[in-house]
C-alpha cells in the first residue's frame, strides 16, 4: 500500500500497474421503477443530501409493510442486534429445529473466508423467514437476496431438505415460487486452484441481516434501523438494498450522525471523472458533476439543520401567522 493509512483498493502500489482503464457504471437496475428513489439514492451516495430527499425518507417511517406473507427483513449495523431477533424469531416458532451442518474441504483460515456466503450451521424450522445468498435459478426469480418462508421438509434421497416458498418480482410483477433448496457449493479459489470448499444450503435467517452482509442483494420489503450507522457509504448501502421508496420503512434517521462518506473516495471519483493523475492508469467514460460541489452542498446542508436543531431547542422558531 502507499502508506500506513490506505484502505481502498485504489490506494494500492499495484493499482496503477494492474489496472489500464476504469469504468463508472451509471445505469441503475434495482431501482428502475423509482425515479424519485434513484436521485435521492444518488445524493446519499455523495453525502449531498437535499431538503427534499431528507423529507422523503424520513417519511418512509410511516410506511406500513404488512398484508404479505413474508416480514420486511430488519437490518442493523451489528451482528449482535442481528443474532438476537433471528435466535428470538426462531424461538418462538413451535416445534424442533433442523440442522444443516457444513461439509468443508480445506483449511479453517481459507474456510473463513466463506462465512460471509455459507453459515457453519443452518438450523431452521417450519415458518422459519429465510433468504437466499446465491442465484439458484435466475429465470424463475430465485436470486441473491430473495425472501421466503419454510414450508415443509420433504425427504431427498440422502437426507431431508427445506422447500422454501419465496417471494419473488418477475416482470409481469409478484409472485411466489415453492422450490426444494439443495446444496451448493461455495469455494476459495486463487489462480484457478481451489483452495478450500463448503457444502451448505443457500439459505440463512432473515427476519433480519447486518447491512455488511445484505451488500450485493435486492430485498422487496425492507426495514432499516440506520441509528448506528458508524462507518462512511453504510447508510448508503442499506437504503439502497430496497427497490422504492414504498417498499422501505426507516427507522432513526438522522442525517447529521448516519450520512457518512470518506472524503478520500469522493476526491478519487471527482479525479477519475476529470482525469487528473490522482486517479493512476484510469481512464473513464463518465461524466458527471465535481464531487467538489457536492461535498460543498453536503456541508451547508448539515449546517442548516445545526442551525435549525439548536434553534428549536432553545425556542426561537418563529411560529407561522394564523389569519
Amino acid at each position: 500500500m502507499k502508506d500506513s493509512n490506505a484502505r481502498f483498493a485504489f490506494e494500492a502500489d499495484s493499482w496503477e500497474s494492474t489496472i489500464d482503464e476504469c469504468f463508472e457504471l451509471k445505469e441503475v437496475h434495482r431501482q428502475k421503477g423509482d425515479a424519485i428513489f434513484r436521485r435521492v439514492l444518488q445524493e446519499l451516495r455523495i453525502g449531498a443530501l437535499s431538503a427534499q430527499s431528507i423529507a422523503l425518507l424520513r417519511a418512509t417511517e410511516s410506511n406500513d409493510l404488512s398484508g404479505y406473507d413474508i416480514e420486511p427483513t430488519r437490518l442493523h449495523s451489528t451482528n449482535r442486534s442481528v443474532d438476537y431477533i433471528n435466535v428470538q424469531r426462531l424461538k418462538q416458532l413451535p416445534g424442533e429445529s433442523t440442522l444443516f451442518a457444513a461439509r468443508d474441504q480445506g483449511s479453517a483460515d481459507h474456510l473463513k473466508k466463506l462465512e460471509h456466503h455459507a453459515s457453519t450451521v443452518v438450523e431452521l424450522k417450519i415458518d422459519a423467514q429465510v433468504l437466499l445468498v446465491k442465484n439458484i435459478d435466475a429465470k424463475s426469480g430465485l436470486v441473491n437476496g430473495v425472501r421466503g418462508k419454510v414450508v415443509s421438509f420433504d425427504k431427498g434421497s440422502t437426507e431431508t431438505l427445506p422447500r422454501v416458498k419465496f417471494l419473488v418480482t418477475m416482470q409481469g410483477g409478484e409472485t411466489y415460487v415453492e422450490r426444494v433448496i439443495k446444496r451448493e457449493d461455495f469455494t476459495v479459489e486463487l489462480g484457478g486452484k481451489c483452495l478450500a470448499s463448503r457444502s451448505q444450503l443457500p439459505i440463512k435467517l432473515a427476519w433480519a441481516l447486518t447491512i455488511h452482509k445484505s451488500q450485493g442483494m435486492t430485498i422487496n420489503l425492507l426495514e432499516a434501523d440506520v441509528q448506528d450507522c458508524f462507518d462512511a457509504g453504510q447508510c448508503y448501502v442499506a437504503l439502497s438494498r430496497a427497490t422504492a421508496l414504498s417498499r422501505l420503512k426507516i427507522k432513526g434517521f438522522n442525517p447529521t450522525r448516519c450520512v457518512k462518506v470518506s472524503q478520500r473516495v469522493l476526491n478519487w471519483y471527482e479525479s477519475l471523472r476529470s482525469r487528473q493523475p490522482a486517479a493512476p492508469g484510469c481512464a473513464s467514460t463518465a461524466q458527471g458533476t465535481q464531487l467538489s460541489r457536492a461535498e460543498q452542498n453536503r456541508q451547508a446542508a448539515l449546517r442548516r439543520l445545526q442551525e435549525r436543531s439548536k434553534a428549536n431547542e432553545h425556542g426561537m422558531v418563529k411560529k407561522p401567522k394564523t389569519s
